[in-house]
């Protein structure tokens, strides 16, 4: 049983690296390079949530609101609606811990 405890310890560490690799990814694929296009405008739902992911994992120890959050990831007010429903998801998901209402922190 602690062989299978250490190789499942071993096996979620490597997810989330992965995890975190591919946020860091997405994020850097939402900056949209052409200047027609305002920089942190996120177009995909799956960008938002991964980009959500990348900076609660970034301070791991930190509670964020959603506009904290909109700023991290350089977004608009009129985005903040689709951030807290993303946190409300991810919340009852597992992804990130609701601390109390409106304030959310990595897993």
């Amino acid at each position: 049983m602690a062989e299978l405890d250490a190789e499942r310890v071993t096996i979620e560490g490597q997810i989330a690296d992965r995890v975190n690799r591919i946020a860091a990814a997405a994020v850097a694929a939402g900056t949209p390079p052409a200047p027609a296009v305002q920089a942190g405008e996120w177009n995909d739902s799956m960008e938002i949530s991964a980009g959500v992911l990348y900076l609660l994992r970034q301070s791991p120890d930190k509670v964020f609101t959603a506009p904290e959050i909109a700023d991290g990831l350089q977004l608009n007010d009129r985005q903040l609606g689709s951030i807290r429903t993303h946190l409300s998801r991810m919340a009852k998901d597992g992804r990130v811990t609701r601390v109390r209402f409106g304030k959310y922190k990595a897993v």
